[in-house]
């Protein structure tokens, strides 16, 4: 789906993007919610990657260690509120 705003075309209702797909009202539903799960997925897994990183260089580098560790858990804490958010929509 595009980034576009859409224009409604006619009843039953279907939306043309202004690359020229066109979309029912219930599939334009589902994939707005599928995008945006996806989306929240992708901070997770960035969320975590960014702890993992951030606690591999705290072993690495010890006069860091304390900020390291402490932005890791940081990190992981939105990763688990964002994943908190996902499961209370389904």
């Amino acid at each position: 789906m595009s980034r576009s705003p859409s224009s409604k075309l006619r009843d039953p209702v279907e939306f043309r993007c202004r690359v020229g797909h066109v979309f029912g009202l219930e599939s334009l539903v589902e994939d707005s919610l599928s995008t945006r799960e996806r989306k929240m997925y992708e901070a997770i897994v960035a969320l975590e990657e960014g702890a993992d990183l951030a606690e591999f260089v705290a072993g690495k580098q010890p006069n860091r260690n304390g900020t390291l560790r402490s932005e890791a858990a940081q990190l992981r804490k939105q990763a688990s509120e964002i994943r908190s958010l996902i499961e209370s929509q389904n």
